[in-house]
C-alpha cells in the first residue's frame, strides 16, 4: 500500500491533471484509513479554486468520507470520520452547529477523542456559552486518571467561573479540587487568594446563618437556617463537626427531612463514619413505615456491610430483611444465594428460594427456580424423596429438561424400575447434542436391556443406535457380534463382519492378520452353517486380496480348481505362488510352477501363446534348459515371431560349437536384417562369421551389401582396405583399391586417403586414367601445384603440364596464384623444355600481374638490353631500383647511361645521376658525371641547390671540399653568383687551408667584388 500511495503520488506530482492517479491516491488514502492526509490532498488541490469550486470539492469529500464510513463495521474508524468531517465542515464550509453534531457524534462512537471534545469546546467560547463550555471539561475529566491533567482542567474551569461567570464560589470549589490532585501544581499561588477570599466570605456567612439560627424562636425556622449553614459549610469543611451538629438538630425538630437526611448521609460517607451511618440508618428502620423507603435502608445497609465493614455475615443478614419485604429482589437474591451457598447452609438457602417461588407464583421464571430448589435437595441434602416432588413439577413444565432427567436416571435406578430407567434414558439421549453423551447413554441402556430387562432384541436395537453414532465404536460391536451368534442370526453376522472389515484402514501386518482372522470366521459360517461352498471360495480368494501370500488359502483353492477343472482359476493361484516363491527364492519350485502353468496353457487351451511368458521365466533361471528353448524355437516359428526367435537364437549359441553354431549365426543374420531392419546387428553378425571363416566370400559380400546400404562407409572402407591387403593377386588388388578410392573420394570425403589409394593404384598400373583424372582434378581443387607437377614429371609430360597450368592461370582469380603459375612455367620452359623464348613470355605475363615484381625484373632486364628494348629495360630496372635489396647506385648509373646514350634523354640521365650522388656523394666520378650533364641540359642552377643540401649533411671534410669546390665554380663560371661562389671557397679554404689555386680564385673573386678586407 505504500508503494501505491508513493506511486500514485509521484505521477500527480509529475501531472497535477491525472485525473486516474488522483482516484487512485483518493482511494489508497480511504483504504488506509488516512482521512487527515486525505483531507490535506483536498487542501492543496483547492488553494487555487474560487469559492464555488471550494465549496463544491470540500462537499463532495464529505459525502465521499460519510458513504465510506456508513459502509464500515468499525467504531473507531467511525468516530475518526466524524472527526475529520466535523473539521472540514466547521474550517472550510462555516457551519459550527453541523461541526458540533459530529464532534459529539465522534465522541460518542469514541470516549477517548479528547480531540473532539477540545474542537466543540472551541466552539461554544466562540459562541460564549460558557456553562456548556464548563460540561466540556467535566466530560474531559472523565477521559484521563492523570493527576495533573486533571488539575490542569480544574483550574481552567476555575478561570471560566472567575472570568466569565463571575461566580467564585464555583471557581474555589474547582481551585480546591485542583489542589487536592496536585498541591504543588505551579497555579497554586495564583488562586490562593481567591480560596482565602471566598472561604472567610463562607466563614462569614456560616457564622451569621448559625447566629441566626439561634436566634430564631420558631423551631422550623431555626430548623431550616441550620440547614442552610451546614449545607452552605458543609462544601467548604466537609469534615467539620458543626455540620454533623447541625443536621442533627435538623433531623430532631424534623425527622422527615429529605434534604438534612440525604446531608447528613453523605457527611457520615465523605469522612468514611461508617458505624455512625449505620447507626443512623438502623434507627431510621425504627421511624419509616413504607415498604420501599425500609426496602431501601436495608439495601444500603447491606452494602455498607458488605463493601465498607467487609463482613459478610452482617450483610446476609440485611439482605434477607429485604428478602422477607421482597422476596424476588434480585440483588438480595443473588448475593444471599451465594452466601449460604458458599457456607454450605442448604436449609436457609432452599428456604430463601421456596419463599422467592411462592411469591412469584407460576410464570416465566418457575422452572430455574424449581431446578435451584430441586437441585440442593438431591446433590447438596441428598434427599432425593423431597427432590422428586419438584423434579416432578419440572417435569411437567419441561419434559426434555436434562437436569430432571439426570436425576430420574438416579432416582430410577434408586428404585430399580428398569423400564422407567430406560424411558428415561432414551429420553435423555434424545435430548443431547454431544455425540459422546448420546454414546455413553446408549451404552448404559444396551447394559440395562440385556442384564436388568434380558431382552437381547432390544439390547441389539440399542446396540445398532450406538454404531448410527460411531461405527467403528469397539465394545457396541463386539457386543453386537456375540448377541448375532447368541441368537444364531448368521445372515446378519455375517454383514456385521463384513462392516468390520470396512472399519479397518491400515495396511499393518496387526491390519492384515485381523482381515484375515474376520473372513475365516465368516467362512466358518459358510461352510458349517449355511453350506455356501460357491462363498468359501469367494471369501478365499478375498484372503488372497489383502495377504497374497495365505498358504491356507492358496491351498484350498487349488485342490478345489484342480478338482473342478477350473483351469484359468488355477493358473491364477499358481501365478501367487509364483510371486511367493519369488520373495522366498526358491528358483526350483518357480521353475516347477512355470512350467506347470506352461504346460496347462499349451495342453488345456491349445495356447501357447500364453505359454511364452512362462517358457521364458523358465529360461531365465535355467538358461541352458534345452527343452524349453526348442520349445520356444517352435513357437516362435510358428508364429513367425522373429524378433522373439532372434532372441532365444541368442541363448542358443552359447550351446551350439562348430558348424552349427556359425548356420545359427547366418541364420540370425539374415533374421535380423531382412525381418528386423537391424541391419547393424546383422553386420556385427557378418563380422563374427567372415571371422570364423575368412574365405566364406558370400559372408563377405553379405557384409559389403549391408555396409553399403547402411551407409556406414568408414567400416565399408576398412573392409575394402582389408580386402586389398588380403588380395592374392594385382589384378584382385586393383579391383579392391578402386573401390576403396572411391568411397574415400565419393562417401567419405577424405581427399587425403583417397588421393593415397588412387597413387597406390598409380604405382601398380602407371597411367590409369580414372586415379590419373582423380588426382589431377584434386590437386587442381586443392592448388597443389607440387603434386601435379610431380603427376605429370613422372611420364615427362611438361607440354601437358603447361597447357594445363596456363588454363589453371587464365582462369584465376587471384593475382598471387597467376604469378605463382606464370613464374613455375618459365621455370619449366627454362629447365625441364629449354625453351627460353617461352620463359621470356612466362616471366613477362609475371611482370604484367605483378608490375613491382622485381624477380621478373632481373629476368628480363639482360633479354631487353640485348634485344635494345631500352624503354622496356628502362621499366624493368625502375622495378628494380624500387626494390629495397637491388644495387640502387648501380641501377641509377646505368639508367643515366641508357637515358643518354640510347634515348637521348639528358634531363633523364642527369636526374639519374643526381639520384645516384645523393646516394653516394662521396664517389667523384659521379659528381663529375653530373656536373656534365646538369651544364648539358641547363639545369646548373638545380644542381647548386642538391649540392648545397648535399654540404648540409655529409659529415667527411674531402667530400665537401669536393662539393663546395664545384659549386664554387659552377657559381662563379656558369652562373654569375659571385658572392655565393666566394662564400663555398672560403668554406674549402676552411676544410682543406691555403692552396695556392683556391686562393688564386679567391683574390679574383674579391678583387671583382671589390671586397678589398677580404682581399688583404
Amino acid at each position: 500500500m505504500d508503494k501505491e500511495l508513493e506511486t500514485s503520488r509521484h505521477q500527480l506530482d509529475s501531472n497535477p491533471h491525472d485525473v486516474g492517479a488522483l482516484a487512485r491516491l483518493e482511494s489508497a488514502l480511504l483504504k488506509t484509513g488516512d482521512f487527515a492526509g486525505l483531507a490535506a490532498l483536498y487542501a492543496d488541490r483547492l488553494a487555487n479554486a474560487s469559492p464555488d469550486e471550494q465549496r463544491h470539492g470540500w462537499h463532495h469529500l464529505v459525502a465521499v468520507l460519510d458513504e465510506h464510513s456508513a459502509s464500515a463495521d468499525d467504531q473507531r474508524l467511525e468516530s475518526e470520520v466524524s472527526f475529520v468531517t466535523g473539521r472540514i465542515v466547521e474550517d472550510h464550509l462555516g457551519h459550527a452547529d453541523q461541526a458540533m453534531v459530529r464532534y459529539q457524534r465522534a465522541f460518542k462512537l469514541d470516549a477517548h477523542r479528547v480531540d473532539a471534545l477540545r474542537a466543540a469546546r472551541s466552539i461554544y467560547v466562540s459562541q460564549g456559552n460558557w456553562r456548556l463550555v464548563l460540561q466540556i471539561f467535566s466530560l474531559e475529566l472523565q477521559t484521563t486518571q492523570d493527576p495533573l491533567e486533571q488539575a490542569e482542567l480544574y483550574f481552567q474551569m476555575a478561570d471560566i467561573c472567575v472570568g466569565e461567570l463571575g461566580e467564585r464560589g464555583d471557581a474555589a470549589l474547582c481551585a480546591r479540587t485542583a489542589l487536592q490532585l496536585a498541591p504543588d501544581h505551579e497555579r497554586a499561588l495564583e488562586f490562593t487568594a481567591l480560596l482565602q477570599e471566598v472561604h472567610s466570605d463562607l466563614a462569614s456567612r456560616f457564622a451569621e446563618l448559625v447566629a441566626q439560627a439561634e436566634q430564631a424562636r420558631d423551631p422550623r425556622q431555626r430548623a431550616a437556617l441550620q440547614l442552610q449553614a451546614a449545607e452552605l459549610w458543609m462544601k467548604e469543611q466537609p469534615d467539620d463537626p458543626q455540620t454533623e451538629g447541625l443536621l442533627q438538630s435538623v433531623l430532631a425538630v424534623d425527622s422527615r427531612n429529605d434534604h438534612a437526611r440525604i446531608l447528613l448521609e453523605q457527611y457520615y460517607e465523605s469522612n468514611a463514619d461508617w458505624t455512625s451511618l449505620t447507626r443512623f440508618l438502623e434507627g431510621r428502620i425504627e421511624q419509616t413505615t413504607r415498604k420501599a423507603d425500609r426496602v431501601a435502608i436495608f439495601h444500603r445497609l447491606a452494602q455498607i456491610a458488605a463493601t465498607e465493614s467487609q463482613d459478610a455475615a452482617l450483610a446476609a443478614r440485611w439482605f434477607r430483611e429485604v428478602l422477607t419485604l421482597d422476596p424476588n429482589d434480585e440483588e438480595a437474591l443473588s448475593y444471599t444465594v451465594d452466601y449460604f451457598g458458599e457456607a454450605e447452609q442448604w436449609a436457609d438457602l432452599v428456604a430463601i428460594y421456596e419463599a422467592a417461588l411462592r411469591a412469584r407464583g407460576r410464570g416465566h421464571h418457575e422452572s430455574a427456580m424449581l431446578v435451584q430448589i430441586a437441585m440442593i435437595l438431591w446433590r447438596k441434602v441428598g434427599d432425593l424423596e423431597q427432590a422428586e416432588t419438584y423434579f416432578k413439577r419440572i417435569k411437567l413444565n419441561d419434559p426434555r429438561n436434562g437436569l430432571m432427567l439426570q436425576f430420574y436416571t438416579e432416582f430410577y435406578a434408586t428404585q430399580q424400575d428398569w423400564k422407567k430407567l430406560l424411558a428415561t434414558l432414551a429420553s435423555r439421549q434424545s435430548a443431547e447434542a454431544s455425540v459422546e453423551v448420546r454414546i455413553e447413554l446408549g451404552l448404559e441402556m444396551a447394559r440395562v436391556a440385556e442384564a436388568q430387562i434380558d431382552n437381547a432384541e432390544k439390547a441389539i436395537d440399542i446396540w445398532k443406535s450406538i454404531l448410527k453414532l460411531k461405527n467403528d465404536h469397539p465394545a457396541a460391536r463386539e457386543a453386537l457380534r456375540r448377541l448375532f451368534l447368541q441368537t444364531q442370526k448368521w445372515n446378519a453376522l455375517l454383514e456385521f463382519l463384513k462392516e468390520d472389515l470396512n472399519l479397518i484402514h491400515g495396511v499393518a501386518a496387526s491390519d492384515i492378520t485381523e482381515r484375515v482372522s474376520i473372513y475365516r470366521r465368516m467362512i466358518e459360517i459358510y461352510r458349517d452353517q449355511l453350506n455356501l461352498e460357491v462363498m468359501v471360495v469367494n471369501t478365499y480368494n478375498q484372503i488372497l486380496l489383502v495377504d497374497s501370500g495365505n498358504a491356507e488359502a492358496l491351498d484350498a483353492l487349488q485342490a478345489r480348481y484342480e478338482v473342478t477343472a477350473r483351469w484359468n482359476d488355477l493358473i491364477g493361484i499358481l501365478k501367487k505362488r509364483i510371486d511367493l516363491s519369488v520373495a522366498g527364492h526358491d528358483d526350483d519350485g518357480l521353475v516347477g510352477l512355470h512350467r506347470h502353468i506352461a504346460q496347462l496353457w499349451i495342453e488345456k487351451f491349445s495356447n501357447p501363446v500364453q505359454a511364452i511368458g512362462h517358457l521364458e521365466a523358465i529360461l531365465e533361471l535355467r538358461p541352458r534348459d534345452e527343452a524349453t528353448i526348442g520349445q520356444l524355437i517352435d513357437i516362435y516359428r510358428h508364429r513367425k515371431d522373429w524378433r522373439a526367435l532372434y532372441a532365444i537364437y541368442h541363448r542358443q549359441l552359447d550351446l551350439l560349437v562348430g558348424a552349427a553354431r556359425i548356420d545359427r549365426l547366418k541364420e540370425m543374420a539374415r533374421i535380423a536384417a531382412e525381418r528386423l531392419e537391424e541391419r547393424g546387428d546383422a553386420i556385427e553378425i557378418w563380422r563374427a562369421v567372415v571371422e570364423a571363416e575368412p574365405e566364406d566370400s558370400k559372408a563377405w559380400q553379405s557384409l559389403e551389401q549391408l555396409l553399403q546400404k547402411t551407409e556406414r562407409h568408414a567400416e565399408l572402407a576398412q573392409l575394402y582396405a582389408d580386402q586389398a591387403r588380403r588380395a592374392p593377386d594385382d589384378s584382385s588388388r586393383i579391383a579392391w583399391l578402386k573401390k576403396l578410392g572411391n568411397v574415400y573420394a565419393e562417401k567419405l570425403d577424405d581427399e587425403e586417403r583417397a588421393a593415397e589409394t588412387w597413387r597406390a593404384v598409380l604405382r601398380i598400373t602407371p597411367g590409369d586414367a580414372h586415379a590419373e583424372n582423380y588426382l589431377r582434378e584434386l590437386n587442381l581443387r586443392r592448388g597443389d601445384w607440387d603434386a601435379l607437377e610431380a603427376l605429370y614429371g613422372d611420364r615427362s609430360d611438361w607440354e601437358g603440364l603447361i597447357r594445363l597450368l596456363s588454363g589453371s592461370a587464365a582462369q584465376g582469380q587471384d593475382v598471387g596464384t597467376r604469378v605463382d603459375l606464370y613464374r613455375r612455367m618459365a621455370r619449366i620452359c627454362h629447365i625441364n623444355l629449354a625453351n627460353e623464348a617461352a620463359a621470356i613470355e612466362c616471366w613477362e605475363r609475371v611482370l604484367h600481374e605483378d608490375p613491382e615484381n622485381a624477380q621478373a625484373a632481373r629476368v628480363l632486364a639482360p633479354h631487353f638490353a640485348r634485344v635494345a628494348k631500352w624503354d622496356r629495360l628502362v621499366v624493368v630496372l625502375g622495378v628494380q631500383l624500387r626494390s629495397e635489396n637491388e644495387d640502387q647506385v648501380g641501377l641509377h648509373l646505368e639508367l643515366s647511361t641508357i637515358h643518354e646514350r640510347s634515348l637521348g634523354d639528358v634531363s633523364q640521365a642527369f636526374s639519374h645521376l643526381a639520384s645516384a650522388l645523393q646516394l653516394a656523394p662521396e664517389r667523384p666520378d659521379i659528381l663529375v658525371g653530373a656536373r656534365r650533364l646538369a651544364l648539358e641540359a641547363g639545369l646548373g642552377a638545380e644542381f647548386v641547390v642538391l649540392l648545397t643540401s648535399l654540404c648540409d649533411v655529409v659529415d667527411d671534410a674531402p667530400t665537401e671540399v669536393r662539393l663546395r669546390s664545384v659549386l664554387g665554380e659552377l657559381c662563379r663560371d656558369e652562373l654569375g653568383r659571385d658572392t655565393e661562389a666566394a662564400v663555398h671557397l672560403e668554406r674549402v679554404r676552411t676544410l682543406a687551408g691555403d692552396a695556392p689555386d683556391l686562393l688564386a680564385a679567391l683574390v679574383a673573386l674579391y678583387e671583382k667584388l671589390s671586397r678589398w678586407d677580404e682581399l688583404l
